[in-house]
């Protein structure tokens, strides 16, 4: 893929250059370089992808689908939260406490 190519991706998405290279971990400059190669290397690609959701095959096709950033940080940040909950919850099983499911909560009221 060219860097114009990938350029052109992600102008698409609508997320600031800036915003994508802070995700990659790289500066502004850095990113414009990185677009204005003739080919851009596959490890380069893998990162965008996993910096911005993508599959590869997203990013190679006609369209590519993406999850806005502040969607997929607050995905991650309920991923995080859910583990650290049931964390919790299996700490106050193993002291004994009944913790009841979100079934038997349901069914309270």
């Amino acid at each position: 893929m060219s860097g114009k190519e990938l350029k052109d991706k992600l102008e698409a998405t609508g997320i600031s250059k800036a915003t994508i290279a802070e995700k990659l971990g790289i500066t502004p400059q850095h990113l414009n370089q990185q677009l204005n190669v003739d080919d851009v290397k596959s490890g380069f690609l893998e990162r965008v992808c996993k910096a911005l959701n993508w599959t590869m095959g997203q990013l190679y096709g006609d369209t590519v689908v993406s999850v806005p950033l502040d969607v997929k940080e607050l995905i991650d940040e309920n991923k995080y939260l859910r583990a650290k909950v049931d964390g919790m919850v299996e700490m106050a099983k193993a002291f004994g406490f009944n913790v009841p499911t979100p079934e038997q909560k349901r069914n309270v009221g």
